[in-house]
This record gives C-alpha cells, structure tokens and sequence, in this order.
C-alpha cells in the first residue's frame, strides 16, 4: 500500500559543506573476506548500495603494501566523474587472525578513503589529511574493535560475548562519526580560500559555481565567501530518495516507511521493492510502481510485517537504476 502525503515540501536550499560534496569510507583487509568497507559518513547506508561501493573494491591503494604507498600522501582512483582518495594503515589489534596459515600478526590493515567529485580532488586531499590525523591523534588504540564488531555481526548466532563484542564497535563508531561530522562541518569555500592559487584551485571553484548556479565576485568579495548561492540544485553526494521515520502499524501486522523525494526534479516511473533477507539471498514479497512523484514529496510505503524476520531491504528503482537500497533493521524501528 502507497499514500501521498497531503503537500509537498517546498525545495531545500543545496548545502556549501565539505560534506555536501564528501563521502568518508573506512575500511579493513580481513584474511577470510578480504576487502570489507567498515563504516561511511556522511550517507551510512551507502555500503549497502553495490554500484557506489565499487569503486571501493577495485581501488589500487588494495594492491599496494603499507610501506610501498607511505612515500606518496595517498592513492587516487578516477571512477566516473568522482575522484578516490585513499590512504592505507595499520593499527594494533588483540584480535586472533582466523585463516588457518595465517602469520602471528598483532596489527589490522586498515583504508581510509575519501571520495569527492573530481574537480574538488583538492578538498579530498585535505579531508583525507584531516581525518587521518584525527584518527592517528584519538582511535587508533580502538579501531580494532569496529573490525572486531564487524565479524561478530557476521555470526548467524549472536551470543553475549559477541553483543558485547558489538556494543564496543558501536561506541568506538559513534567516534568516527562525530569526528567526521567535525571535520566535514567547514564550508567549502571558506577551505578552498585557504589554499594558493592555483589551477586545481580554480577548477574546483568553476566547478562549485556550476552546481549551486552562482557567480564569482572576487577572492575577498562578499560575507559569505567567494560567492552568493541563488540556487536549488542538490549536490552530487546528496541521496535522491532517503527513508523520513520508520514505524509500525497500530496493531504490527504491518510496517510505515515514509520515504522522500530529495531532488529538485520529478520522478516518473518509480518501481518500489520490499525484500526479506533469508541468509545470503534476498527474497522480493512486494512491489509498487509510482507513476508520478513530485519533487521533495514525501509518500508513505506500508507492506507486511513477517514474524521472526529480522532484516528487511527496501529498493527504489527508476529506469535500472538504484535511487535507495535501504536495509532496515526490525530493532531498530520504534513502535
């Protein structure tokens, strides 16, 4: 079942942060599954959607060792019109590698990546120094315990010891964001007039006047930096569809999901798909088209509620492409 709500809501102004732009991975080798992304920030969900982690994956700095990419500040990978910036490292670690064969080894590999588009690579090349200095300063005593969190949520059986194991990884997680959070707070501009002059400098600025439709009026003119925003277009990193509240239904026969339409554009010819997780596979039991739906209108989504299954995954589809890939987790939705 499909409901629009009563009025849509009126365009949001784009946003001028470093996180508007930015999308933060972290990530860790591990010897059984090999290239696991950890967390993300600003857009957490993102890890879930395969065609933008993919980048991910395949990314060089992988096939390099720590000691081999310590004399360049990262690895780049061009992937579309995006850039990723990456920086490999290790921290110390209590955990026992579980690869029969494995070397005794009392450190984790870990990625730090940071993806900008590639006109802005001179802002992800601060932001990667930014946080990784961050991390060096205050989590990487306790970064073990997120990759430690990771496998233990892999477990089909979650015993005390590994909800333990997991509420630890949370807290240190809780960390990472906030630091992010601090990190990618600073406007755009106001980073871009710290560095010199330069072509990549310039480029990054036509390319931020391209996307927020404004218009330079001097290094030093104006109160709100290089230029004025008179526009509604939504940057590049912004989800087009995100999930507003999560409930159940009065009598929990069934689920509420309000999602939204973010983009400054119409959406015509939405598939929406509900699946339940059964172990590695994914399983469709419901699906609803949606004709029209206006820009920044929010519709409400209501499908079955399965008893004993704890995992659902709703798809936003729109000409094959993925708009949402949005897991949701039974305990985490408020009755």
């Amino acid at each position: 079942m499909l409901e629009k709500k009563s009025s849509p809501k009126s365009p949001k102004p784009p946003g001028t942060t470093i996180g508007s732009y930015t999308q933060v991975f972290l990530c860790y080798f591990d010897e059984m599954r090999g290239h696991i992304p950890l967390v993300s920030y600003p857009d957490k969900n993102i890890l879930f959607d395969e065609a933008a982690t993919k980048p991910i994956f395949v990314h060089s700095v992988w096939f390099l060792s720590v000691e081999e990419q310590e004399d360049f500040d990262h690895i780049d990978l061009d992937y579309s019109d995006r850039t990723y910036l990456a920086k490999k490292f290790r921290v110390p670690t209590t955990r026992k590698k579980e690869r029969a064969g494995s070397e005794k080894d009392d450190t984790e590999t870990m990625v730090l990546i940071i993806s900008v588009p590639s006109d802005l690579s001179v802002i992800g090349s601060h932001v990667l120094a930014k946080v990784y200095g961050a991390i060096q300063d205050t989590l990487t005593a306790d970064l073990y315990k997120i990759v430690k969190g990771d496998i233990a949520r892999a477990k089909p059986i979650k015993t005390i010891q590994l909800q333990q194991v997991i509420k630890e990884a949370d807290v240190v997680i809780d960390k990472f964001y906030k630091l992010c959070e601090w990190i990618l707070a600073p406007s755009t501009t106001s980073i871009l007039n710290k560095l010199s002059d330069s072509v990549t400098k310039q480029k990054a600025l036509a390319y931020l006047m391209l996307v927020n439709g404004t218009s330079a009026t001097g290094k030093n003119a104006g109160s709100g930096g290089l230029f004025q925003h008179t526009t509604t277009a939504v940057p590049s990193m912004l989800p087009p569809i995100t999930v507003s509240s999560i409930n159940f239904c009065r009598d929990k026969e069934c689920i509420e999901v309000i999602l939204e339409n973010h983009m400054d554009e119409d959406i015509v010819g939405a598939k929406i798909m509900v699946s339940n997780v059964q172990g590695f596979f994914e399983k469709h039991f419901f699906e609803h088209d949606v004709e029209y739906w206006f820009s920044h209108e929010e519709i409400m989504l209501k499908f079955p509620f399965i008893k004993n299954m704890r995992e659902y995954i709703i798809t936003v589809d729109v000409d094959g492409k993925k708009y949402l890939n949005k897991r949701l987790d039974i305990g985490e939705i408020m009755s």
